[in-house]
């Protein structure tokens, strides 16, 4: 079976936990193709890395005819109000005529080693933000130790402009550097984002900056997420806000 990954880096890799559940349920081993408008060469070979897992099979890194399942299809009816995994297990199983469980997977989807150092990681870029309720980092960013800031340069630039200066940059070259950091940390927090993605495929905890006009990335159960509210209401989550 041929799997056409579409959409943004995020996308693809929430459509992983598609080809988890075919594999695990079906004993089917999806090959995996790039297809769609969004993704970049330097985009793809970032990505390429962590599409080394035990339930994918060849990944070529450009358009291939013929996949059994298109997510660039999906895309073009998806509604961004709904969680786009449940949104991709549905299209899945009625394109393939397969059983799919319509539900957010509970076990993680990624399976990759940890790195070596335990980080309060920060995520943060000018995409997917809350554009409604005023969001104020400072205080969810000051009791944290140990903090490091993961994604493009262009972002981290961002983030130092507008937020703090003094979290170090991480460099990782790929999505896969990026998931082994993400992967030994203690909590992500940041928005929407390919870092997101695989924290929520590693089941890690977050705390996410949730975007109201897109809010799909919301899984209940098996991670903090916030729209915008005030610090203190995050308090409920366990993570320490300062006063």
């Amino acid at each position: 079976m041929l799997i056409e990954l579409s959409g943004k880096l995020g996308d693809a890799i929430y459509s992983l936990a598609v080809a988890k559940q075919l594999h695990d349920i079906h004993g089917v081993t999806p090959d995996v193709c790039f297809g769609g408008m969004h993704f970049t060469s330097a985009g793809i070979a970032a990505l390429l890395p962590l599409l080394d897992q035990p339930y994918i099979g060849a990944k070529h890194s450009q358009y291939v005819t013929g996949a059994e399942l298109q997510f660039s299809e999906f895309f073009l009816g998806y509604d961004h109000h709904q969680n786009v995994v449940q949104a991709m297990m549905a299209f899945a199983q009625t394109e393939l005529g397969l059983h799919m469980p319509l539900h957010s997977p509970v076990a993680p989807w990624l399976s990759i080693e940890a790195g070596d150092t335990a980080l309060t990681l920060v995520n943060f870029t000018g995409r997917y933000r809350n554009e409604h309720a005023s969001v104020d980092w400072m205080p969810l960013l000051a009791n944290q130790e140990n903090l490091g800031f993961i994604g493009l340069p262009t972002d981290y630039e961002l983030f130092c402009n507008s937020i703090r200066t003094d979290v170090p940059f991480i460099e990782t070259p790929t999505l896969l550097d990026a998931a082994k950091y993400i992967k030994s940390s203690r909590l992500f927090m940041g928005n929407q984002s390919s870092c997101l993605a695989i924290a929520i495929g590693l089941g890690k905890t977050v705390v996410v900056e949730s975007s109201e006009d897109y809010p799909n990335c919301i899984f209940r159960g098996r991670n903090s997420e916030f729209h915008g509210v005030s610090a203190a209401t995050i308090q409920q989550y366990g993570v320490p806000v300062a006063e």
